[in-house]
């Protein structure tokens, strides 16, 4: 491997660990929302498509607005927890959000957390609710 792959990955790492510090404090902030986690955990549970969901799935499994989902999501993104990514069939940068992958550490420290909040049926309930109240 070259050594530009071992700087940045270092520089990955240091910049992990720093974003770790700032936001192990507010875990409880973030994760107490029942919005934010219920993001997360939909992500988390979406391996088949690289941790990924488009933000009308998100709304219409909630049972909520997309803008509410999507000022959640920009919360998220404030924290590093997750990134907007593009897909060539869509013309906007903000239709399908990702867990940020860069920062694994993270994701590993916010799911445990997220689980001792809150017990699986509690977020599969949450995740499923789909009320269609945005008819």
């Amino acid at each position: 491997m070259s050594e530009n792959f071992h700087e940045k990955n270092a520089e990955n790492f240091e910049d992990e660990h720093k974003i770790l510090f700032s936001i192990r404090t507010q875990l409880d902030l973030i994760l107490r929302n029942r919005v934010r986690a219920t993001i997360l955990f939909m992500l988390f549970r979406s391996p088949q498509t690289n941790y990924s969901m488009q933000v009308e799935r998100m709304a219409e499994r909630m049972g909520v607005r997309h803008s509410l989902v999507l000022y959640h999501l920009d919360k998220l993104h404030g924290w590093k927890l997750v990134v907007p990514i593009k897909h060539a069939a869509s013309s906007s940068k903000r239709n399908v959000w990702q867990l940020n992958l860069n920062y694994p550490t993270i994701l590993q420290v916010v799911h445990s957390y997220l689980t001792e909040m809150y017990t699986p049926a509690e977020l599969t309930e949450l995740s499923n609710k789909n009320k269609s109240f945005r008819k």
